[in-house]
């Protein structure tokens, strides 16, 4: 890939949109270019925007330590959340809302692609999540959406580099090679695989060995739960075939115990449905006579409701009538009110038009008075802005003198800071360069640093190994003496084993013999078919029980059902003969109840008293009237003897018909008991034909008990079926005594035999652990002598350390320092070394920072001199704006004195606003008050029109009021109506809506009890005529059936237990077979895994990681100093690297000093810089591989060398690209490389606001 732009806004110091195209000159044509700028200006910055634009992740936020949980909670404030220590969102500029970086590229096919990361902060102030984008620019312009990861993937894909191998290939930092070329021995591994990323290697190989180790447990663990599952539930051929057999029997008696509790569930859910039925019907009798009563007590309240229903047409008229006559008088009170109203109103209009008029009159002098003070005001207010833009001018000149006044103190705080700083860091190079001169006597050993702490290591771990080997030796002796002792013991476990199973295999023999002779098969069929036969005879005992009772039921019911026949004719003719008797006597009770309803009537009284004779009554049109022509003593006597005729025949009536309805009830209950046992007879001879025909299957029982009819002797029978049921059941019980004893010597057998499996299989194992620990116990006398040649060998290489070591160690009395603690020596040299190390590195800082602050401290006292100049400039601004000032303040006091025209202006215009104001009040009050007379005066004309309508129609209504009652009267509907009835009806308090309703539900409860009575009486027909019910008598009498349903069903869960034994037992054995034969598949596979593991861990594994890694680690090192030989022959050809064999170490080949090798710690500063470039550059072609990287960015280090050096390096990096195709950019701030290197991507950093800019020359 190649890097054609970069686009970045407020990334740190780089503030607004910077753009660098590589596309267009001088850039374009520019093998090797610069990024230069001063410390902090931002040059890092580019590389981070490249990183976060491909990758979203920034090399300076590399191994960033983040912050603990509560640490970061205390740098919450507010609603704004605290963002962690190496979240790419810290780049984001201080005080800017949005940022983005942009970088358009060339991929390995050609396509231009841009990458896109962008930063917003959300009105919280937090900073929102990353955006990134991904488009395809040419040939075919394309978005690419998704997550981070999917666009990162895709990036992965197009450049063929992830984020490691890209910071590899295309960002070069120098100290990492520098100090790996500095680096300890030890450290020199973790440090390879920060450059290389070879630290997947050593994760392989801890992997393989965890693998290994888990391959080989699981085999373990499997083969262990094969041998617990094999010993635990699973039965062989015999035990099978018994615990099948076993099953079988106890279901077919299970089956039986099922079909008697079913048998007697039923018969118990009968008992409960009938007497259930029995107390619904007697509770709908009771329901049906109460509510027929409630029905005949309300008769009064129907009548009244039928009057009211007839007059109900008139109610909306009448209420006309009344509501016209209230609606009269209130109208007579309204006028009244408004007349005393309209007066009041007309004094408030009079008033409120006086108001007005003195309003008016005061706006007008308002107005004139600010008239005469217009044209000074004019003249105050241009003055007073005049005033107004001097004072803002002050203001910012103030300001503005302020900033320069602090600007040069700033500055000249910072010149003298820069002194200080500059004086300081020449007292502390001077110190350093005396401690270093301190050191020279050690050199030789500081030289050889790391051969010396190699050898050291070497004769402290040749010490540690004697040392360990003399721990072994004694460990492996008493290891010795204690497997020799357990050895014997052993020895006595086997034989106490074999004691036990000879021991077992008599007791086999014994329980053999026990039953030698019996065949458990055949005693197995012979319990089952004993047991047949005598469920068999009880189920045959019971049928013969059921066919007695039926014969003595059926005899009985036939008797019932004629003496009910009888007894319901006579009910019959009874009921008959009382009807007849009703007949006359309803007409009497019709015709006297009339004759008094007529004589009770007021109206007709009234009526009577007006009519003569002759003259046709206006209700009947007779012309004779006997009310009118007998005397009133006698219609006083008539009156009285029709009112008691009337009482004696409605009661004799009421007796009558409720001795009627009594016998109909009688009736309508012997015929549906009749119809029940009807039913019944029936239903029982159908049952009885039934089991007689069931019977059948039983007659081969006996050849006696082929007849089964009526003159039969049952109780002969029934005897001798109890004699054959205790044959069976003596001959059982002598079967299962005999059974049971050879199921317990079986069961002896089984359980011997499997002891006997057992401790087989015990005393191979510990035979296989006897002759385990014999082999042990020789390996390690083996051991021991082994190990006693190692301890003469370690104590050889230690001498020969000693003397290596002592040629370079130039601490007298070294090695006793040493040997008395290897650690604080260590400590010491170490000490040594880093001083010196610290010193070399400190006093070629300071030479650095020194060049650095001397430019500063010029650069510095030039901006002091512009900080004043322009501080006399402000001051002489500001003097010359505070005389106008002056001059303006005179001519307002001249004009207005103490006050402004503004203020007096205002005063004037509020006297005129309110006059105004006041003015507007009064006249909208005045218009009120005449509305108000308005529309008192239209209510009383539309109230007199209203009172005039009202009147009208009270007179029509009350004349159709009088012509309704007239017509209903005509009609003859019942008694006349008169005025006062109808106010009596319509002035009655009932809710007649409901007492009518009411009455329905009286009329709907007694239809309803009537059919709940007819529903519970054909309820107990039904359950009378259910076929299969008991007869209630013997056991099938519900105190028995009660009874024997617990026996029953203990016998079911007796039986269930039984087969649920047999079916566990079964269950076991079939998943321990399943378990058998899958953890055999499982071990077979595991073995195979466990195998090819083994293997792979003998080439590969360990539990350090440490032989993958320092495999791979040794390839790629090879290959590394191949590839930095091709760069070093560029940059010096005097140079060679070559690796030590074994090591990570690096030898020099000084081919001017005929090829003499030397040690990398010897070379000087320039001389480490190539070295380490050649590295860097080597990683990067052996990172891209095949990928054609066509941009390197070089981070600092360029300032150790000499101009002749500088210029070689520089010469290599440029033809970078015509041999490799690459675009070089050196990153640095020294003066050196910016007069070596042209063109130049300069970092600008502006005076103030910590801001910088980008700049290409």
């Amino acid at each position: 890939m190649k890097i054609e732009k970069i686009i970045l806004c407020n990334l740190t110091s780089l503030e607004g949109e910077q753009i660098i195209d590589f596309t267009v000159e001088p850039l374009r044509s520019a093998g090797l270019f610069a990024i230069t700028g001063d410390t902090g200006a931002g040059k890092s910055t580019l590389l981070d925007a490249i990183c976060l634009a491909l990758y979203d992740r920034a090399p300076r936020f590399d191994g960033v330590e983040r912050l603990e949980t509560d640490a970061k909670e205390r740098l919450v404030q507010g609603k704004v959340r605290a963002i962690q220590t190496d979240d790419v969102r810290n780049l984001l500029r201080r005080g800017c809302s949005e940022a983005y970086s942009r970088v358009v590229f060339t991929a390995r096919d050609g396509r231009r692609y841009e990458a896109e990361w962008r930063l917003r902060v959300n009105r919280n102030g937090n900073v929102e999540p990353a955006q990134r984008q991904l488009r395809r620019l040419s040939p075919q312009p394309e978005e690419f959406g998704g997550t981070k990861t999917e666009i990162n993937r895709q990036i992965e894909e197009i450049t063929g580099l992830t984020y490691e191998q890209f910071t590899r290939t295309a960002l070069l930092a120098q100290n990492s090679f520098s100090n790996f070329l500095k680096a300890r021995r030890s450290e020199k591994s973790g440090l390879l695989e920060k450059l290389t990323g070879t630290e997947i290697y050593g994760e392989i190989s801890r992997r393989i060995y965890d693998r290994t180790r888990a391959a080989a447990s699981v085999c373990d663990s499997l083969r262990e739960r094969l041998r617990t599952v094999a010993g635990s539930g699973l039965l062989d051929e015999a035990d099978y075939a018994q615990t099948v057999e076993g099953r079988r029997l106890a279901q077919a008696s299970l089956d039986n115990a099922l079909s008697d509790v079913e048998r007697l569930t039923a018969y118990g859910r009968w008992f409960a449905a009938y007497d259930g039925a029995l107390a619904d019907q007697a509770r709908c009798e009771a329901q049906y006579t109460a509510a027929h009563k409630a029905y005949v007590a309300r008769r009064d309240d129907e009548a009244a409701l039928e009057r009211y229903d007839r007059v109900q047409p008139m109610h909306e008229l009448y209420q006309h009538v009344l509501t016209c006559a209230a609606q009269i008088e209130r109208n007579k009170a309204a006028a009244a009110e408004l007349d005393a109203q309209i007066g009041r109103q007309k004094e408030v209009v009079r008033q409120a038009a006086e108001e007005q008029q003195r309003a008016h009159e005061a706006v007008a002098t308002a107005e004139s008075r600010l008239a005469v003070r217009r044209p000074e005001l004019d003249e105050g207010y241009r003055l007073q802005g005049q005033l107004d833009d001097v004072n803002e001018q002050l203001r910012h000149l103030a300001v503005r003198c302020d900033q320069r006044r602090n600007l040069l103190n700033n500055t000249r705080d910072g010149y003298k800071n820069k002194g200080a700083e500059y004086d300081s860091l020449m007292q502390r190079l001077a110190k350093n360069r005396a401690d270093l001169q301190s050191l020279v006597v050690h050199r030789r050993m500081l030289e050889r640093y790391d051969l010396v702490c190699d050898k050291l290591n070497q004769l402290n771990r040749a010490h540690a190994e004697t040392r360990r080997l003399g721990e072994l030796l004694e460990g492996s002796r008493r290891q010795r003496a204690e497997l020799a002792a357990t050895v014997d013991t052993e020895r006595d476990a086997c034989e106490q084993v074999e004691q036990q199973i000879r021991s077992k295999r008599e007791a086999l023999d014994m329980a053999g013999r026990a039953n030698q002779g019996r065949d458990g098969l055949e005693l197995q069929t012979r319990l089952a078919t004993l047991q047949r036969d005598a469920a068999r005879l009880e189920s045959a005992r019971a049928l013969w029980n059921r066919i007695t009772t039926g014969y003595a039921d059926v005899e009985r019911l036939q008797a019932d059902v004629e003496r009910a026949e009888r007894e319901l004719k006579q009910v019959q003719q009874t009921v008959s003969m009382q009807e007849e008797a009703l007949v006359p006597l309803r007409r009497e009770h019709a015709r006297l109840l009339e004759a008094c309803t007529l004589s009770r009537s007021k109206d007709i009284e009234g009526l009577r008293h007006n009519l003569r004779e002759g003259t046709p009554c206006p209700l009947c049109g007779a012309t004779h009237h006997p009310y009118h022509t007998e005397t009133e003593q006698k219609l006083g006597h008539i009156l009285s003897k029709l009112e008691q005729d009337f009482t004696e025949v409605d009661g004799e009536l009421t007796a009558k018909v409720e001795k009627l309805e009594a016998l109909k009830s009688e009736q309508t209950r012997r015929e549906v008991a009749l119809s029940a046992g009807r039913d019944y007879l029936s239903r029982r001879r159908e049952q009885q034909d039934a089991d007689v025909s069931e019977w059948g299957t039983y007659a081969a029982l006996d050849r006696t008990f082929a007849d089964c009819s009526a003159s039969v002797n049952r109780e002969a029978r029934r005897l001798m079926l109890g004699q054959l049921l205790d044959n069976t059941q003596r001959s059982l019980a002598e079967v299962q005594r005999a059974w049971t004893a050879f199921n317990a010597n079986q069961q002896a057998i089984n359980q011997l035999n499997a002891d006997l499996r057992r401790l087989s299989e015990e005393a191979v194992t510990m035979r296989e652990r006897f002759e385990r620990q014999r082999r042990e116990l020789a390996a390690l006398d083996q051991t021991i002598a082994q190990t006693q040649q190692r301890i003469a060998e370690a104590d050889n290489a230690s001498g020969q350390l000693y003397n290596e070591l002592d040629k370079s160690m130039t601490l007298s009395a070294w090695y006793a320092t040493w040997s008395h603690d290897p650690d604080h020596f260590h400590v010491i040299i170490e000490g040594y070394y880093k001083k010196w190390c610290e010193l070399t590195v400190a006093i070629e800082q300071g030479d650095r920072e020194s060049a650095v602050l001397s430019e500063q401290l010029a650069a510095i006292g030039r901006d002091v001199t512009l900080a004043e100049n322009a501080l006399r400039e402000a001051e002489a601004e500001q003097a010359r704006t505070a005389e106008r000032r002056e001059a303006l303040t005179a001519g307002l006091k001249r004009l207005f004195g103490e006050s402004s025209p503004r203020a007096e202006a205002e005063v004037l215009q509020r006297d005129v606003d309110t006059a105004v104001a006041r003015e507007q009040q009064l006249r909208r009050d005045c218009d009120a008050a005449r509305a108000v007379l308005d529309n008192l005066t239209g209510r009383c004309k539309n109230l007199a029109e209203s009172d005039a309508a009202v009147k009208a129609e009270w007179q029509q209504h009350n004349s159709r009021l009088d012509s309704a009652i007239l017509r209903f009267n005509g009609r003859g509907e019942g008694s006349p109506l008169q005025r006062a009835e109808l106010e009596r009806i319509f002035a009655d308090e009932r809710h007649w809506y409901d007492l009518r309703a009411e009455l329905n539900r009286i009329r709907e409860a007694r239809i309803l009890a009537s059919d709940r009575l007819e529903q519970a009486r054909t309820a107990v027909t039904r359950l009378m005529g259910e076929p299969g019910h008991p007869s209630g008598q013997g056991d099938e009498a519900p105190e028995a059936v009660a009874a024997a349903l617990p026996a029953a069903r203990r016998s079911v869960e007796e039986q269930r237990q039984q087969l649920a034994m047999f079916d566990r037992k079964l269950q076991i054995h079939e998943e321990r077979r399943e378990q058998v034969e899958g953890l055999q598949k499982e071990l077979d596979e595991a073995v195979a895994a466990s195998e090819n593991w083994t293997r792979l861990n003998a080439m590969f594994g360990s539990a350090d990681g440490k032989r993958f890694r320092e495999l791979a680690q040794s390839y790629t090192f090879r290959f590394l100093v191949e590839h930095a030989n091709r760069q070093l022959r560029l940059f010096s050809p005097r140079y060679r690297l070559q690796t030590i064999p074994g090591t990570l170490d690096l030898e020099i080949i000084d081919r001017d000093m005929f090829d003499r090798r030397r040690y990398v710690y010897s070379l000087s500063g320039g001389e480490t810089f190539i070295v380490s470039l050649a590295l860097a550059l080597g990683l990067a072609s052996l990172s891209a591989g095949s990928l054609q990287i066509g941009s390197l960015f070089i981070d600092e280090g360029f300032g150790n060398l000499d101009q002749a050096s500088l210029e070689l390096v520089m010469d290599a990096l440029s033809h970078l690209e015509s041999t490799q195709g690459r675009k070089v950019g050196v990153i640095s701030h020294t003066e050196q490389i910016r007069s070596q290197i042209s063109p130049q991507i300069h970092i600008v950093k502006l005076p103030t606001g910590g801001r910088s800019r980008i700049e290409i020359s």
